[in-house]
């Protein structure tokens, strides 16, 4: 499946109207806090490795992040499940990795963002075990 090439804001679509469109602000995390974070949880140990791995691929095992968001969560495709809707709290326009732009979830807390992950890795089977 070919990548977007949206080069204009208003050409980006955006699963989430009624919430805010945001600026773009960043942060910088260290891995074993998240690493800590996702210790701490109670989903399987195979969940976890899988997820820590995912934020890894996500961000390069960069310590910068915008927005709380952690593992770049896109919004601008369909909306992600209703169970999701309290802790994604607007949107943020950004260039991805092609440099074409991208609509992304803001997070009030950048373990929101780790807890949309695990579930929807433990969800989808996304881990040794899987199915």
């Amino acid at each position: 499946m070919a990548l977007p090439k949206w080069t204009s804001p208003s050409q980006v679509p955006n699963a989430y109207p009624e919430k805010p469109i945001m600026q773009p602000t960043f942060s910088t995390l260290k891995v074993e806090d998240v690493a800590a974070y996702i210790k701490s949880t109670s989903y399987p140990e195979n969940v976890k490795q899988a997820t820590l791995a995912l934020k890894a691929l996500e961000s390069g095992w960069g310590g910068t992040i915008f927005n709380n968001n952690v593992g770049g969560v896109q919004t601008d495709g369909n909306r992600w499940n209703k169970e999701f809707d309290n802790i994604i709290i607007g949107t943020v326009l950004k260039k991805d990795w092609t440099g074409y732009l991208r609509r992304f979830a803001v997070f009030a807390d950048w373990r929101h963002c780790i807890d949309f992950k695990l579930k929807v890795v433990f969800l989808r089977g996304l881990y040794i075990g899987g199915t």
